[in-house]
């Protein structure tokens, strides 16, 4: 199997800065909520058509020939930014409301089982009418709870996805600052459920300082 490689093209690409979500405010969206369906686009960035004039740009060489993506490939530096682009522009006045969206990442809520369906039927008008396709192993409908990146949503309120808690347990001691730093991001994911993190975290936060004395191997 060959792997595209779109290094140089996405040098050459100037940066989309369309935001993503903020994950934090996504998921206090959710918090009022009772019923929730959660759905996954399928085939991911492969939904969104590529303009005609930049499917050359995407050119790969094959046993049977040359070829280009009619579909937005993976791999391309702005496929995230323009997926959610797509996502706002087709779905602007439903987001923040009836449904949130994260990339491919979408789910409905409500407070009723009447009110669901209704949303659920809205829903699927809009996918059917732009020809977007979900994820039906990856669906579920009229949950009342449910994981959402990396948190578990139900009328409850918001708590930490326990897997994501057994992932830091489990993970080995870093000895590098590379680790170090993607240890620190991974508690900054959950700071809302950890008091005064900053505080805990400073005496680490302090290895990665420039003016530290090195403390680590030199072979990192």
């Amino acid at each position: 199997m060959n792997v595209l490689d779109y290094r140089d093209l996405n040098k050459a690409s100037p940066k989309d800065n369309f935001p993503l979500p903020h994950i934090d405010t996504l998921v206090d969206n959710t918090s009022d909520y009772s019923l929730f369906s959660f759905m996954d686009g399928f085939s991911r960035y492969n939904q969104i058509k590529m303009h005609p004039e930049d499917m050359e740009k995407t050119t790969f060489v094959t046993l049977w020939g040359t070829f280009c993506y009619k579909a937005m490939p993976f791999g391309l530096k702005n496929a995230r930014a323009t997926y959610q682009r797509a996502m706002v522009t087709l779905f602007y006045d439903m987001m923040h409301q009836e449904i949130e969206v994260y990339i491919d990442d979408m789910i409905a809520k409500s407070q009723t089982e009447k009110e669901h369906i209704q949303v659920l039927r809205k829903l699927f008008l809009r996918l059917r009418k732009f020809q977007l396709k979900l994820n039906p192993t990856k669906c579920t409908f009229g949950a009342r709870s449910g994981k959402l990146l990396g948190f578990i949503v139900s009328d409850k309120g918001i708590e930490i996805d326990p897997d994501k808690v057994k992932d830091i347990q489990e993970l080995p001691p870093p000895r590098t600052q590379k680790k170090v730093r993607g240890f620190l991001g991974r508690l900054n994911y959950i700071a809302r459920f950890i008091s005064q993190l900053t505080e805990k975290c400073d005496p680490i936060s302090r290895l990665l300082k420039k003016h530290n004395p090195s403390v680590w191997d030199e072979e990192y």
